[in-house]
């Protein structure tokens, strides 16, 4: 069985992840701008595979 389903951000989700990726941009900005690839990434491949949120060594 192949369901969609998409990956949706609140509000609180999104203002945390822009202070976290500011606060990481003080001291590293290009750091920054690979952690908000890489995270928004796998939050993205969650609607494909959502049993991984559980999996810790994503």
């Amino acid at each position: 069985m192949n369901s969609t389903r998409q990956v949706f951000w609140t509000d609180v989700a999104e203002n945390d992840l822009k202070e976290i990726i500011g606060y990481i941009s003080i001291r590293n900005p290009s750091n920054a701008k690979q952690i908000l690839k890489k995270i928004k990434s796998k939050a993205s491949s969650r609607h494909t595979f959502p049993e991984s949120l559980f999996d810790k060594s994503v």
